[in-house]
């Protein structure tokens, strides 16, 4: 067996996950800033001949197949408004300001960009319906718009982009949801830091608009994509036809950036990834899904196979997100898989998985076989975090079972002993010689690491830039003991985050 002391060097994907939030919530504003900071994530020194595990789970539920975001669009009810039609309200809407690149396969080539009276419906998929935006373009499309989505709206080609919309386009106080040319709105009011609040100033809820910046009294002016219509009277049609085809959507948006975050890992690493709604675990060779890929090393051949099931990927499930999480966790303790494909190779690797969602746990999808489990896929994981150390603790209030319960105990149980008969035979991955972190926390066992990513759903804490320092605020009354998180019942979404 190789010296783990000797050859393995730290290894944390927090910069990776921090670099995620940043290309989805579009700080990144042009393609050159963006590929500056592609090897940012991976800048961390990685471990020499021992490859850290990376099992990437995606969220497939039927709201990733949305063209909005963020919970206050349906909320504060902005689908008929100007809301729905800026970046400002609806954080997924095109951005004048933003440089929409097409995204990228697995070797690196960027995708063709649009043709403005041309552009896919769903730009993953070649066969897909085509949009002259010059004419046809609608913010949302679901069974009851005029004209609705095609016929085959089971077919993921042409999925609808906003399930629950409806209108009324006889109201006088709406924005007519019609075929027209493509649009966006840019703000010209004096309430800016209002926007999204749901209050009375909150100008998202504005149905009147001007056609020019400098005429009228509106709080919006409505733009006309043209040649002249973009940033220094720029020709701005194919930025928006790119974003149209491959960023209009949450799931369209993930891939695209998910192409570009994965494409600085080479074959140092070792990659695997499953959707959140399909609990098996179907081999890589040869694979009858799209929905899992085993954790190997992440060559050429990997590589490609990852590229393919993820932008093969389509919403239509629910979230079983404590289930998806618990499968990565089982297959890292050596039980869902053969030994063959036994993702742990050395007892002192990392094994990381980062769960992306846009939504809440739920127990649909979920199985008396998939479900919040312990290894042994049967008994539930229970209350973990009720002993933890604040702020991982969950306070005064107990709850069981919850994604944070589910999280802890792969976290804080020993994945590899000789009681759970998981060594191998071949090698033993069962020697308790993890490093730790360099300022001593962690865990010297095999155990699993959790990062997750929240696409749009919000909880109840207000978040604070400064929250490890700050002296008040939400996170601060946590780690002082001064309240508890929520508890995240079966009534309250909200809590869950």
């Amino acid at each position: 067996m190789k010296n783990c002391k000797k050859i393995f060097s730290f290894f944390n994907l927090n910069k990776a996950v921090l670099f995620l939030f940043v290309l989805i919530y579009g700080i990144g504003k042009s393609h050159a800033q963006l590929t500056d900071l592609a090897p940012a994530p991976i800048n961390f020194t990685a471990a020499k001949n021992i490859k850290p595990n990376i099992f990437f789970i995606l969220d497939d539920s039927g709201s990733m197949a949305y063209s909005h975001l963020g919970d206050e669009v349906r909320v504060n009810q902005y689908i008929n408004k100007i809301g729905y039609r800026s970046s400002l309200c609806n954080k997924i809407y095109y951005d004048p300001e933003v440089n929409y690149q097409p995204p990228i396969d697995a070797a690196g080539n960027l995708f063709p960009s649009m043709n403005f009276n041309q552009a896919l419906f769903d730009g993953f998929q070649e066969r897909s319906i085509r949009i002259d935006l010059s004419n046809e373009f609608m913010a949302w499309r679901s069974r009851s718009s005029i004209p609705p989505t095609p016929a085959s709206t089971t077919d993921m080609r042409s999925l609808q982009d906003c399930n629950e919309c409806t209108s009324n386009d006889s109201a006088r106080d709406e924005i007519r949801n019609i075929q027209e040319s493509a649009y966006y709105f840019i703000y010209k009011g004096s309430k800016k830091e209002k926007l999204g609040n749901n209050s009375i100033e909150d100008h998202c809820k504005d149905y009147r608009f001007d056609t020019a910046v400098t005429s009228g009294s509106a709080n919006w002016v409505k733009v006309i994509v043209s040649n002249q219509s973009g940033i220094n009277r720029s020709d701005e049609r194919i930025n928006f036809a790119n974003w149209f085809s491959y960023y209009r959507t949450r799931m369209m948006m993930t891939k695209s950036v998910i192409g570009y975050v994965f494409s600085a890992l080479d074959n140092n690493y070792r990659v695997g990834f499953s959707s959140i709604s399909y609990s098996g675990v179907a081999p890589m060779t040869n694979s009858r899904s799209n929905s899992f890929l085993n954790i190997v090393d992440f060559n050429s051949e990997q590589r490609a196979q990852f590229y393919t099931k993820i932008y093969n990927t389509f919403p239509g499930g629910s979230t079983p997100l404590r289930a998806a999480l618990s499968k990565a966790g089982q297959i890292y303790g050596g039980r869902l898989i053969s030994s063959d494909n036994d993702p742990v190779q050395f007892s002192c690797q990392k094994n990381v998985s980062i769960l992306f969602t846009d939504g809440y746990w739920t127990t649909d999808g979920e199985t008396s076989t998939y479900g919040p489990f312990q290894i042994d896929g049967r008994t539930e994981v229970g209350n973990r975090d009720r002993d933890l150390a604040s702020p991982k603790g969950e306070g005064p209030t107990v709850w069981s079972n919850s994604l944070a319960d589910v999280a802890a105990y792969y976290y804080e149980t020993d994945l590899r002993t000789l009681a759970l008969n998981n060594c191998r035979g071949d090698r033993n991955v069962c020697e308790n010689n993890v490093p730790l972190a360099k300022d001593g926390t962690g865990k010297n066992f095999q155990n699993m690491i959790t990062h997750t990513v929240g696409l749009g759903a919000k909880g109840l804490l207000d978040y604070q830039d400064n929250y490890e320092t700050a002296l008040s605020g939400d996170f601060y009354e946590i780690k002082n003991k001064i309240r508890g998180w929520p508890a995240p019942t079966a009534n309250n979404d909200q809590a869950k985050i």
